[in-house]
């Protein structure tokens, strides 16, 4: 349901969207990523939580990343690297109108 909403909303705004979700205790040796209706979905490597992913990704591809997340570390990496957090409330709102 998360990743439909997603592409809908990528359809509406052309935005490019990567969603992590955490493979920490049940995932895969290695990071899993597929396209979606030209969403990136990530799902990280056992052993590896969502959060370590995220932050790689927007310290690597510096560019400004909008950071949709409730964690308040990620949040303050983030505006370290140059991005932008928002809540998920916030976001949530965006994507209902």
């Amino acid at each position: 349901m998360l990743i439909d909403s997603l592409i809908e909303y990528r359809k509406r705004k052309g935005h490019d969207i990567t969603v992590v979700f955490d493979g920490w205790k049940t995932g895969e040796g290695k990071e899993n990523q597929t396209v979606t209706g030209g969403v990136r979905v990530i799902y990280s490597r056992i052993g590896e939580n969502a959060e370590s992913v995220i932050k790689r990704i927007i310290s690597s591809d510096r560019r400004e990343w909008i950071v949709v997340t409730g964690d308040r570390d990620i949040s303050h990496h983030a505006w370290a690297v140059g991005s932008v957090p928002v809540s998920t409330e916030d976001f949530l709102k965006a994507v209902e109108r």
